[in-house]
C-alpha cells in the first residue's frame, strides 16, 4: 500500500487529484482514449489492461 489517495471532488467530473503529489492530475478516460493520448504525447502515464495494449499492437 503506497498510502496515496485519489480525491475526486465531483463524482461527475473525470479529473481528480492526489493530494500528496502537487501539480498532478488524474484523468478517468476510456482505455482506448488513454492509449491514443499516450501515443500523441498528451499524457505522460496511462494505466490500461493488457487487452487494450494487444489491440493497439504496442
Amino acid at each position: 500500500d503506497c498510502q496515496l489517495s485519489v480525491k475526486q471532488v465531483n463524482p461527475r467530473q473525470y479529473v481528480a487529484q492526489i493530494p500528496q503529489i502537487s501539480n498532478l492530475e488524474v484523468w478517468f478516460q476510456r482505455p482506448k482514449d488513454i492509449v491514443r493520448k499516450l501515443l500523441s504525447g498528451d499524457l505522460d502515464l496511462g494505466i490500461v489492461g493488457l487487452d487494450i495494449l494487444t489491440e493497439f499492437g504496442q
